[in-house]
């Protein structure tokens, strides 16, 4: 069985997964005067993908083009661009709103110009793929499959109710398997197409233009009834949903506040994190799994920092790596309101930040180390000060591990 949870010092977005079996994670922060023991490292219930179910999905097709196989796979043969036919699900009125998911399309053949499909499609009204998305009145946001004469092409396209828009199509190919994420948050909609199932060889990213309001119905096929007599082939199968986990309490957090991650300096200075003076705060992590499982990457999550003197965006810290506590080199800078730093094998630089820990084993039989330090570039109005989280909730630091 495999739980996906949440390993924290603190925060939502460091997302990550474990096999059943045995576990020992150790985060510390490492200092003459400063120990982080895995005390203060909090489980949590994480964000997980919950796969939708077919088979308790209404299906209209009147043209006996759809075959729902069973709760993840869904073929569609000769669909035409004539036809009605879907298969949805009601989620209850408003009950979309920001939302990711997830799901494998696969087309097989197109038979002219204009075959068409909607693979995937949320809506406010049970309708075809066209209507969808062209209609005035209707609103949606939905994946777009349309053929031209010698090229076929998907989009991520937008229904308002009052205007009507797509991205730029990327173009596929027959009888290849896209894994396909469409995701609204509250500055986006958005579409990723990878070409691997683990969905970490991204092939593009389509945006259309965000508009907020909450829809209904969840399509996991629809048809494109644009009067047209042209004909689509293919399957969809493995819809997910992306499903919010749990926070961890604010009392799970008391490390921080205890431990004090601390800066001194004065405005316009660049500082390690350093509360003894000597510059070797160091938050070190060790991971041991069972054998079975791999880590493939570390994310590391800082926000803004609410001091007792100055409020500092987290855009003013940086994250510095290693994998041999000698040669740090630097990962990224964060962005304000807070932000992940992903350390995986293409972030990864040798030659500034050791060997590369995640070869092999790596840190899954506990022989390798990430080394992590922060720099803070004390914005030149600030002054001068011992910079530290004044409560657990005024800084914090977020490590999640994913395969």
């Amino acid at each position: 069985m495999v739980e996906k949870i949440r390993k924290i010092i603190g925060n939502k977005y460091a997302k990550m997964k474990i096999s059943a079996g045995v576990i020992l994670v150790a985060f510390a922060l490492i200092s003459t005067v400063l120990m982080f023991t895995t005390s203060f490292v909090d489980i949590a219930k994480a964000d997980s993908w919950v796969g939708e179910n077919y088979t308790t999905y209404t299906e209209t097709d009147g043209s006996g083009r759809i075959t729902v196989h069973n709760n993840t796979h869904i073929t569609f043969t000769n669909m035409g661009s004539n036809e009605d036919g879907y298969v949805y699900d009601d989620k209850g009125a408003g009950a979309i709103g920001e939302f990711t998911i997830r799901y494998e399309l696969e087309i097989t053949a197109r038979s002219a110009k204009n075959s068409a499909v909607v693979p995937f499609c949320v809506g406010d009204t049970v309708n075809d793929g066209y209507d969808q998305l062209f209609t005035g009145g209707q609103k949606s946001i939905c994946t777009w499959f349309w053929s031209d004469t010698s090229s076929w092409h998907l989009y991520l396209a937008r229904n308002t109710g009052s205007a009507q828009s797509q991205s730029s199509g990327y173009s596929i190919s027959l009888d290849t398997i896209y894994y396909i994420e469409v995701g609204r948050d509250d500055t986006q909609i958005y579409q990723k197409i990878y070409s691997d199932k683990e969905y970490s060889s991204l092939l593009t990213t389509q945006t259309v233009t965000l508009f907020t309001d909450t829809l209904r119905y969840m399509f996991a096929f629809n048809s494109y009834n644009a009067g047209i007599s042209a004909t689509t082939s293919g399957h969809v199968q493995n819809l997910q949903q992306l499903t919010a986990g749990e926070e961890p309490s604010t009392a799970s957090l008391d490390g921080l506040t205890a431990g004090r991650i601390t800066w001194s300096g004065i405005g316009g200075q660049s500082v390690w994190c350093n509360s003894s003076g000597d510059g070797t705060e160091t938050m070190d992590i060790n991971m041991t799994l069972n054998a079975t499982t791999n880590i493939t990457g570390i994310r590391v999550w800082v926000g803004d920092m609410n001091d007792t003197t100055a409020y500092i965006n987290a855009s003013n810290i940086e994250l510095y790596v290693s994998s041999d506590d000698t040669n740090y080199g630097q990962m990224g800078t964060y962005t304000d309101g807070g932000s992940n730093l992903s350390i995986n094998t293409s972030t990864w630089n040798a030659g500034s930040m050791g060997t590369n820990p995640f070869l092999g084993e790596g840190l899954t039989n506990g022989t390798h180390h990430i080394y992590c330090r922060f720099l803070l570039n004390i914005p030149a109005d600030t002054p001068t000060d011992i910079f530290y989280s004044a409560s657990s909730d005024a800084w914090k630091v977020y490590i999640g591990y994913y395969e």
